[in-house]
């Protein structure tokens, strides 16, 4: 019986150790990010964008009509959701827009010509996305244009209007935000070619993988922090702040999070996250419902265990002290 009582005890201690670990992660994800992305620093280092009716000024558009996706290769049978690939040709080309479709090979030849100072680099990541991530910087940092992931849509016909009019904007570069407008999201985004910002972004991803990002222990907080979303937001503050981004007018825009909803569907089909993703995305996706309540019965009965096991171990030194004290 006492064998099998410190079982379940030492079973009771390994979900609860578990647990703490998933929802220190958890803190991570969603309490460390937000100290270097808030809604509030956005609006201090570029302008918000929640409509666009009419071009803030006349000029030719500084970001031309090509909207980039990248994949493996020519296949997208392969990618897990429909392409969006096809979306974008019927509702784009006949606006004289060009859809370009990037291979794995395409980007390894544009790193070796254009870009040779971050080949290293490249070839050094450790997983496949943090290559898919710079990826997407360089080839509308080379060309311009727009980027859109695979599981990103255009929503109805009057997208290819919608975007237009934010082309025509005047921005060097216009991004998307994360949920709730806290941070910088990179599953859609345009730039003019030869974006500053976009360089910097690159030389900050460069940086990166030569300092702490191999020390996490989960890939997706690693990427996450090298390439991803928390990269990109600090590169936004740290280019306003070098470039004096509080001026009057901005070359960076970000766009509401619910005006992009209007005019680009995102399908987010995480498509290169490990378990270790999935169950973060799952526990954030579900925690004040499942597993808040989870992790506080978790610790109530891990505690009351160690005290039950504490005072068991304490009792007969309490029970042999009441009997010296009366001898």
């Amino acid at each position: 019986m006492v064998l099998l009582y410190c079982k379940r005890a030492s079973r009771v201690a390994l979900l609860a150790s578990a647990a703490a670990v998933f929802f220190l992660f958890f803190l991570l994800h969603h309490i460390l990010f937000p100290a270097v992305a808030s809604p509030e620093r956005l609006k201090d280092a570029a302008d918000t964008v929640d409509h666009c009716d009419t071009p803030r000024n006349n000029t030719k558009p500084r970001i031309p009509n090509i909207v980039h996706q990248i994949w493996k290769n020519n296949n997208l049978s392969t990618y897990p959701l429909t392409a969006s690939s096809g979306s974008w040709e019927w509702r784009f080309e006949k606006t004289n827009y060009t859809i370009k479709l990037w291979t794995e090979a395409d980007i390894v030849n544009l790193v070796k010509t254009s870009y040779p100072w971050f080949q290293s680099t490249y070839e050094s990541y450790r997983y496949d996305i943090q290559r898919a991530d710079v990826a997407r910087l360089m080839v509308v940092h080379h060309e311009g244009g727009i980027y859109a992931d695979l599981d990103a849509y255009p929503s109805d016909d009057t997208s290819a209007d919608t975007i237009a009019c934010l082309q025509a904007l005047g921005y060097q570069a216009i991004l998307s935000p994360t949920s709730e407008d806290r941070g910088i999201s990179n599953h859609f985004f345009m730039a003019e070619r030869g974006s500053e910002f976009l360089l910097w972004a690159l030389h900050e991803a460069k940086k990166r993988a030569t300092s702490l990002s191999g020390r996490f222990m989960l890939p997706y907080v690693a990427v996450f922090w090298s390439t991803g979303p928390m990269m990109v937001t600090a590169v936004m503050n740290e280019y306003a702040w070098l470039y004096n981004q509080a001026a009057e007018i901005k070359s960076m825009a970000v766009l509401k999070d619910s005006f992009l909803h209007s005019f680009v569907h995102h399908a987010a089909g995480r498509s290169w996250h490990g378990s270790d993703g999935r169950v973060l995305n799952y526990i954030a996706d579900h925690f004040h419902d499942i597993f808040l309540p989870a992790l506080i019965v978790v610790a109530a009965v891990a505690t009351a265990l160690i005290v039950v096991r504490r005072w068991r171990r304490f009792r007969p030194r309490v029970y042999n002290a009441v009997r010296s004290s009366q001898v």
